[in-house]
């Protein structure tokens, strides 16, 4: 007879083998899980970081384009070029417009500036000097001409045919008696751009054109090969318009990876038996057939799933180790005790890396809260300086307030003198006419004294009709000297509380009154007048500032509250003026914007507040003297 106890050791002993690996099946099974989430979820976030700077690389090509097609537009305007395509004697005495050209072209980072006729040929160029010139060279067949040819400006990435460097080519047409009289072109190179690109990131990022042709990338061996094989319909358009000369356009060796569906993923393969992995985006730039694409490498993916598989399977060895230890009855408590130790070092270990992780992240964001006190130190000395700024360029008006009653004092003391002597009671007239001349000068130096002293960024109730008072006092000398006519209009309930820093709030009115006073001292109205209304819309104080003036460009609407953006001349305005007005308003939960009506009007809208048991702070109030 069998032993019982015989037979179900037997039995354990032939189900531990089963256990076993049954155990080590399923660890396989779940590293081939967690590799295949973390390869996934590193391509996720992959794909967000490269969606981010593929944003902000569109945003980086958009400003370059517009700062770029400035410099076309406002020489189809000059008064040189107007005069030489308008004179034709002139035009054999081209030589002071190519001296023009030549020093605008120093002045900018353009590779050359000319002018074009009707008929397409050059007749006046920066490059004049050079063996390269382009006087006398017939451009007709370039689509930019064609189209500005046609009244439309054009932006358009050729290699130049006289000079053999590729560019960016921008031309704006020239109007006489209204109609096209010329073309003037502005040529850019696009090596700073892509050098710009290559700062921000290890990515390829790159710009096709309507071909899917690559004409600027960080990848210099990139240029001029196409996504795609080109039909023959292309290539005969590439040879109509010259646009990469004789240049062979080649394919890059571009391969989809089937296996993955969800995300852009491509190997390039530029040598035999070697290619990279790239999660490849691409966005459309707005009014324009070209196309902005990133490549970012997806090598950390993969590196991320091998390294998670090959964790998997050392797990599953431990696991089959620990397994075939149990198998050993008499060595089970000896190996549990092992097991036991190790899974101690292993938790001191975690737990030393984890505090040593706590202990950077509590630096990292000490070093963050720094950068973040000394960015906001920064926006107020910015806030400051613009508003001593504000005080020089108003010195000459607040000089003569204070002049003239200071002149009138001394006459009122000498008459009074010599009434005294006479012991004539009319003296007394003379004092109160001084009392009433100094109490005006302490008003207006209480005004300044406060305006240029530097916010604590106090919130507290602000009667906003006082505050557009107190900023049409400080610039009073300057309206009167340009003689502008301010009126203020208050609309319903004279009080409009709202809460915030009276001395910022005051400041945003200084400004806006400021740039209406100077866009109106240029104006030819005879009569130049701002009106101010202030009104209650829906639980928020609205303050609307309008001229008569020759109201804002289009152009100047887009980005007038841009920082450095600004419609002075050099050396008269850095364009911070509005830029802080938005971040003071931004500050107060407020908006502005501006547009034309009959002139410039701008609107200031702000959150209306009332304390129930706070005292109405009356705008800014100076120490006396």
């Amino acid at each position: 007879m069998n032993d019982p106890v015989v037979s179900a050791g037997r039995a354990r002993l032939i189900s531990y083998p089963v256990a076993i690996t049954f155990l080590v099946v399923c660890c396989l099974l779940l590293t081939a899980g967690v590799s295949h989430y973390s390869y996934y979820s590193t391509l996720a976030q992959l794909e967000q970081e490269s969606h981010f700077k593929l944003n902000l690389y569109k945003k980086v090509v958009l400003s370059e384009l517009k700062r770029h097609a400035y410099l076309p537009l406002m020489l189809s305007k000059d008064d040189q070029v107007l005069e030489f395509l308008y004179d034709s004697e002139l035009k054999m005495e081209g030589q002071a417009l190519n001296a023009h050209l030549e020093s605008l072209s120093e002045g900018t980072d353009a590779l050359n500036i000319y002018l074009m006729n009707t008929e397409g040929t050059t007749i006046a160029t920066s490059n004049w000097k050079e063996k390269t010139s382009y006087l006398g060279v017939n451009y007709r067949y370039r689509p930019y001409f064609l189209n500005a040819l046609a009244g439309q400006p054009s932006i358009f990435f050729a290699i130049g045919v006289t000079t053999k460097i590729p560019g960016l080519f921008l031309s704006h047409p020239v109007y006489l008696n209204d109609e096209v009289a010329g073309v003037v072109v502005l040529k850019v190179s696009m090596r700073p751009l892509e050098k710009l690109w290559a700062e921000q990131g290890a990515e390829k990022v790159f710009l096709t054109d309507a071909n899917d042709i690559i004409f600027s990338s960080t990848e210099a061996s990139w240029r001029f090969n196409a996504l795609f094989k080109l039909t023959s319909e292309q290539r005969e358009s590439l040879r109509a318009d010259r646009k990469y000369l004789d240049y062979p356009i080649k394919s890059l060796p571009i391969l989809r990876d089937p296996e993955v569906q969800d995300y852009r993923l491509i190997r390039i393969v530029e040598r035999p038996r070697l290619g990279k992995h790239y999660l490849w985006l691409t966005q459309a730039l707005p009014n324009s057939p070209w196309k902005l694409h990133i490549m970012a490498s997806a090598l950390g993916a993969r590196e991320a799933a091998i390294n998670a598989f090959f964790l998997g399977l050392l797990l599953s060895s431990l696991v089959g180790l620990l397994a075939y230890m149990l198998m050993k009855r008499k060595r089970v408590a000896d190996r549990l005790r092992e097991a036991h130790d190790l899974l101690e070092q292993r938790v001191e270990a975690c737990t030393k890396e984890l505090s040593e992780s706590n202990l950077q992240l509590t630096h990292e964001i000490e070093q963050r809260q720094k950068a973040h006190e000394a960015l906001r130190r920064a926006q107020d000395d910015l806030i400051q300086s613009s508003k001593l700024a504000a005080l020089g360029q108003m010195s000459a008006g607040i000089t003569h307030e204070l002049n003239q009653p200071l002149s009138a004092i001394q006459t009122f003391a000498r008459n009074g003198e010599k009434l005294v002597a006479r012991e004539r009671y009319a003296a007394g007239e003379n004092f109160s006419r001084i009392f009433a001349l100094t109490s005006r000068m302490g008003e207006i130096i209480n005004h300044l004294k406060t305006f240029a002293r530097k916010s604590q960024k106090r919130r507290e109730a602000v009667d906003l009709r006082l505050s557009v008072e107190n900023a049409l006092l400080l610039v009073d000398h300057m309206s009167q000297r340009d003689q502008v006519e301010i009126g203020l209009v208050i609309e319903g309930d004279p009080q409009l509380i709202v809460a915030g820093d009276p001395v910022r709030l005051e400041q945003v009115f200084v400004n806006l009154l400021s740039n209406g006073i100077q866009a109106l001292h240029s104006s030819d109205n005879p009569d130049k007048r701002i009106v101010i209304r202030l009104r209650a819309v829906q639980g928020h104080a609205e303050v609307i500032i309008h001229d008569n003036g020759p109201g804002f460009d289009d152009q100047v609407l887009e980005s007038i509250f841009d920082p450095f953006f600004t419609t002075k001349e050099v050396g008269e305005g850095m364009g911070l003026g509005l830029s802080i007005v938005y971040g003071i308003l931004m500050e107060h939960n407020g908006e502005i914007d501006a547009r034309n009506n009959q002139g410039a009007e701008i609107r200031v809208c702000l959150p209306l507040f009332q304390p129930r048991n706070q005292k109405v702070h009356p705008a800014t109030e100076g120490n006396d003297l």
